[in-house]
């Protein structure tokens, strides 16, 4: 694209929302390339197991979805304000590589399989809404109580 001044610009890509597009399978490693993202949402990508069964797809038990453990490529979208992933059959932890998007607000994993949080949110100072609700978590995670912009915690199970 050029500028009024005749200049090249680069085409910067903010705000990618896929949410319930009953997407499943592992996420494509091009959209960590996004670096410039301020909102990512790809909540409630869950299929219609109704739908699943009428059609004589196959049925797999638990949460059907993305699935899978939380990718630690999302770490390099340090741009992102705004992460909503509810709702995926996301298992395992929240990796540690998730602590370098400092700009973060929102921040909502709830509705997975996540057992674990990693401290992630130690560095995550920018945050106020935090939603982990309906996860496997056992123990709250550290660096919350030090997170003096939070406005909104929900960690119901």
């Amino acid at each position: 694209m050029t500028s009024p001044c005749g200049e090249e610009e680069e085409e910067v890509f903010k705000h990618l929302w896929l949410d319930e597009n009953n997407l499943k399978g592992s996420l494509p490693r091009e959209l960590f390339m996004l670096t410039s993202l301020e909102t990512f949402s790809l909540a409630w990508n869950s299929y219609d197991l109704e739908a699943s069964i009428r059609e004589g797809e196959p049925v797999e038990s638990g949460f059907a979805g993305i699935g899978g453990p939380v990718p630690s490529e999302l770490g390099l979208l340090t741009s992102l304000r705004q992460l909503f992933l509810e709702g995926n059959g996301l298992t395992g932890e929240v990796p540690s590589q998730c602590r370098n998007m400092r700009m973060l607000r929102n921040f909502n994993m709830s509705a997975n399989e996540i057992h674990s949080m990693a401290n992630v949110f130690a560095t995550l100072v920018e945050l106020q809404d935090i939603d982990i609700g309906g996860n496997r978590l056992e123990i709250l995670p550290s660096g919350i109580a030090r997170l003096a912009s939070l406005e909104s915690l929900n960690v119901e199970h």
